[in-house]
């Protein structure tokens, strides 16, 4: 074809350099797709990941329901039967029935931490104002007894009250190992 030039070059075109193709219509349509894939990929692994991440960083767990502080009053070996009296949970590492009498619902904790002491894995837990009123009455009625702690419908654990806890900032001794003790504190929304 004679008579045709090559476009003249643009400004900063380096001779013999080749130009940037533009993208036609089906290759922006492939982009897009690629992009809502990999959009797609992202927000499954977040959804999948984002639990565990909040688990371990200390935040963002979502309790199993609320909490309840419920004095013992009687135990029994074994699971409660279905539809019975009584609220399943481990005592001293072995399956028991909690005969449990009225206590208190927690609005909100405001902490809930798997710590390490000296005698081994505990939980401490941190109430509002207004729950750490009514569990410092608590434990004062109840001192030298257990008081269950109860989410989910299941005992986390019944510790005795040795003294009356006042304060708000609760801690919770026991036999645990450190997942145990990690897995109450995310169940308590720590």
């Amino acid at each position: 074809m004679e008579g045709m030039q090559p476009p003249p070059p643009l400004p900063g075109d380096r001779p013999g350099a080749r130009r940037p193709r533009r993208l036609g219509a089906l290759g922006v349509l492939v982009l897009v797709i690629c992009l809502v894939v990999l959009a797609g990929i992202v927000w499954t692994a977040w959804l999948l990941l984002a639990p565990k991440l909040t688990h371990g960083g200390g935040g963002g767990a979502k309790s199993a329901g609320p909490l309840e502080i419920r004095p013992v009053t009687s135990t029994k070996p074994g699971a409660c039967p279905s539809g019975g009296p009584g609220v399943t949970g481990d005592d001293s590492g072995t399956t028991a029935c909690f005969r449990l009498g009225a206590g208190m619902t927690v609005t909100k904790v405001a902490e809930a931490r798997a710590q390490q002491g000296t005698g081994g894995w505990q939980i401490e837990v941190g109430l509002n104002p207004q729950d750490a009123t009514r569990f410092a009455a608590l434990t004062r009625k109840y001192q030298h007894h257990r008081l269950a702690l109860v989410t989910g419908g299941k005992v986390l654990s019944a510790p005795t009250v040795f003294e009356p806890i006042v304060g708000g900032r609760v801690q919770i001794a026991g036999n645990f190992t450190g997942d145990e003790a990690k897995e109450i504190a995310r169940s308590l929304g720590g």
